[in-house]
């Protein structure tokens, strides 16, 4: 019975306690846009009833940590706002909320991106699975990825979703 309870979240006020965690959809495009195919599939959970669906598992929050293999969604540029806006739509005509999962992928990224970045880590140790060497990061570059995850959320905001899910 508490299931079905609505539940207040801050001031959002989600009608049950049934939701989709964050995982990875493989729906958006190459370039980490979403999709028809992407909009549909949470529509389909709004439909059915959740609550809440958080989407995009570690969505990119900066251009130097680039979208998987798992085709995330890219929070780093502002072309990803219309797409939310439809996504948000088809979610909220159902009456479910929707958030996204932002993160930096730091040594976890891909080295060999649209931008070839210089993978970095608070260590500076490699990344055990793809091996690859990063530096440790700089001061400075922590306030620029603190910034990227700020922007990632306005983007997020402004697209209409209802929140955002740190992954750090």
């Amino acid at each position: 019975e508490a299931m079905s309870q609505p539940i207040q979240i801050g001031k959002l006020t989600i009608r049950n306690r049934v939701l989709s965690t964050a995982h990875a959809e493989v729906y958006a495009t190459d370039g980490g846009m979403t999709t028809d195919r992407y909009v549909k599939y949470y529509e389909e959970k709004a439909k059915g009833g959740i609550g809440l669906a958080i989407c995009g598992g570690s969505s990119s929050v900066a251009i130097d940590s680039p979208q998987g293999w798992w085709k995330s969604v890219n929070l780093a540029t502002d072309r990803i706002i219309p797409h939310f806006q439809n996504l948000a739509d088809a979610m909220h005509k159902h009456g479910a909320k929707i958030m996204i999962q932002i993160t930096h992928m730091g040594r976890r990224s891909r080295w060999d991106g649209d931008h070839w970045p210089t993978l970095m880590s608070p260590s500076g140790i490699r990344e055990p699975v793809h091996r690859a060497t990063c530096k440790t990061i700089e001061p400075e570059e922590i306030w620029r990825v603190i910034g990227n995850y700020a922007s990632a959320a306005a983007r997020a905001k402004a697209g209409g979703l209802d929140g955002v899910e740190l992954s750090a």
